[in-house]
């Protein structure tokens, strides 16, 4: 039962890895859209609708991917903790069981 939660937290891991990657590319999908659309506003490019769109493209697609690796991120972190405390609390029954195996084992010796 214990290896099996340890397991799962180690699994747990690598995703929530993941998901801080994600974050992080939908950041610079965020600044990259915005350069694109500041460009266009203040003259730097001149308006064409593929880069109008391609810029709103990664704004909104990098806003919504990090809100949903931000949930992602949230419910693995909020599982880890569960785990982690269930873990603790199998511990702490099992170090309660082998103290009182032990007081007994005393009883017997009179």
């Amino acid at each position: 039962m214990l290896a099996d939660l340890d397991k799962h937290i180690e699994e747990l891991g690598p995703r929530q890895e993941l998901c801080r990657r994600r974050m992080m590319v939908s950041k610079i999908l965020v600044i990259l859209g915005s350069c694109l659309l500041l460009g266009i506003g203040f003259g730097p490019f001149r308006f064409r609708e593929g880069v109008f769109v391609v810029g709103i493209a990664m704004l909104s697609g990098g806003i919504l991917w990090w809100y949903s690796n931000k949930d992602t991120l949230l419910d693995t972190r909020q599982k880890v903790i569960f785990l982690s405390k269930i873990r603790a609390d199998i511990i702490a029954v099992g170090d309660r069981v082998d103290d009182d195996d032990d007081d007994d084992d005393d009883d017997d010796d009179d």
